[in-house]
This record gives C-alpha cells, sequence and structure tokens, in this order.
C-alpha cells in the first residue's frame, strides 16, 4: 500500500500557478456562498486563503439568504468577475436554476447544466476541477482491468468522475449513497468513494491492489473530520490510496484556480 497525498504534489501546482499569476491580468474569483452553512464557510475560507497567498484576485459575496434574481445577475454578469463558483450546496429555499445563470466561460466549477453537458458529451478541453484531482491520481497507476467503481452519485464528485471514467474506456460500477455495501467485496482496479459517510468502508470491503480514492469528507462520531475510509482499519494490502483528508481537497483548490487562470 502507498499513500497518495496532495503534499507531494500541490508545490509543483504552486510554482506553475505563480508563473502564470505573473503573466498577465486574469479578472477577478466571484465566490458566492448563499445561506449558513459551517462546512462551506469553511471551504470559502480555505479558497480564498489560497488566492490570496498566490496573489490571485477573489471576492466572496455572503448571502444569508437566497439573493434577488437581480442582485444575483448583476454579480455573476459583472465584467470584473471573470470567473465565478457557488459554493454548495445550496441552502433549500435557493432554486438549482441559480446555477445556470454562469456563464460557460465564467463556469470554473463546472456548475451550471450547460457547462456540464459540454462536458458529458465528451468535451474535455477543459475539465471540472474534481476530474483533474482525480487525473492526476489515475496517471500514477497501471489499470490492468481497466474496471472501476464509483460510490456516490453526487453533483461535485460521482457523476461527473463517472463520465470521466467512461470516456477513458473504463468499465464502471455506480452505486448510490443509499445501497448498503457494508459487506461488498471491490475488486476494481480503482474505487472512487464520494458518500460522505465518515470512515463506513475498511480494508475488508477491498480486494488485493485495488487502488482508492477517497473524496469523502464529513465529520466522525469523536468530532473529528474523516473521510469514507476508515484509516485505522488493515489497508497495508491495498494499491494506491488517496486519503481523507490530505489528497483531493488541497489539488481540487488549485485546479479550480487553474481553470481560472486558464491553465
Amino acid at each position: 500500500m502507498e499513500l497518495f497525498l496532495a503534499k507531494d504534489y500541490t508545490p509543483k501546482l504552486d510554482s506553475l500557478i505563480k508563473v502564470r499569476v505573473g503573466t498577465g491580468n486574469w479578472g477577478r474569483l466571484a465566490i458566492i456562498k448563499i445561506g449558513s452553512n459551517q462546512a462551506s464557510a469553511k471551504y470559502v475560507s480555505l479558497k480564498t486563503a489560497y488566492c490570496d497567498s498566490m496573489g490571485i484576485q477573489v471576492k466572496v459575496y455572503e448571502f444569508d439568504e437566497t439573493p434577488p434574481k437581480e442582485e444575483y445577475l448583476k454579480i455573476v454578469n459583472d465584467p470584473k468577475n471573470s470567473s465565478v463558483i457557488v459554493q454548495l450546496p445550496l441552502p433549500a429555499s435557493c432554486p438549482n436554476s441559480y446555477l445556470d445563470f454562469i456563464a460557460p466561460s465564467k463556469d470554473v466549477d463546472f456548475l451550471s447544466d450547460l457547462r456540464r453537458e459540454i462536458f458529458f458529451a465528451g468535451d474535455h478541453s477543459v475539465l471540472p476541477p474534481v476530474v483533474r484531482a482525480f487525473e492526476l491520481f489515475l496517471k500514477q497507476i497501471s489499470p490492468k482491468k481497466m474496471t472501476s467503481a464509483v460510490v456516490g452519485e453526487g453533483y461535485l464528485v460521482g457523476k461527473p468522475i463517472r463520465s470521466y471514467l467512461q470516456n477513458q474506456g473504463f468499465e464502471v460500477t455506480a452505486f448510490n449513497e443509499t445501497q448498503d455495501l457494508s459487506n461488498y467485496l471491490f475488486v476494481q482496479d480503482v474505487v472512487v468513494l464520494a458518500t460522505g459517510s465518515a470512515r463506513f468502508f475498511s480494508g475488508k470491503n477491498f480486494a488485493d491492489e485495488v487502488n482508492v480514492v477517497d473524496f469523502g469528507t464529513s465529520r466522525a462520531p469523536d468530532g473529528s473530520l474523516a473521510g469514507d475510509l476508515n484509516l485505522n482499519s488493515d489497508i497495508r494490502h491495498l494499491g494506491l490510496v488517496a486519503p481523507s483528508p490530505g489528497s483531493m481537497g488541497p489539488l481540487v483548490i488549485r485546479y479550480l484556480v487553474m481553470n481560472h487562470l486558464k491553465m
């Protein structure tokens, strides 16, 4: 078993980003946060802190509740905001259609239906940040059977990664978050976990040499942040493992910024 850790890759990405920032004016990254979700506040803070450290213009627009459509459109259409992201999840009171007001050219997080349709149709000239992070992981392994499993059919992770794997020629077995997989044995080359169920899976759920990417992040009963994979279980028989936290999160932020910088 070998760990895939963000810290082994972020220095190179940071260097590339710094060079890119110095080559021109890339406009401003607008981050819209709607509601009072504490996890959303944390993720917005991480993104703004990284942008500030790289000298990237960033502006956060915070709303306690769904903003008036006119005010929202003013933000997403502001020419100073060359890229726009909306921090998910949206509160129940905010319609998902708000995401579709983001022009594809500004939609660096692939939130709008139009931007996603272009990607799902096979246009991979630009990839969602989550997929770019996963692609980096995929480049580190040599799949033997070209088989994969995606656990969780979420908007940001499960669906785009499933589409990407199929486009790359993988046989994909998809599972939703409600299926009982407590005794399931994964035998695929690559397994992507994205359920947000803290430490639900353990080493016994995976055959030898299976490569595991953990996108899940949630609070465990002890209050700590944990991924879907229980790292305290015996995982010595696995192949390459991207744990959570510590692998995908920092990479996704950097690839989001790289999309903003058109890298």
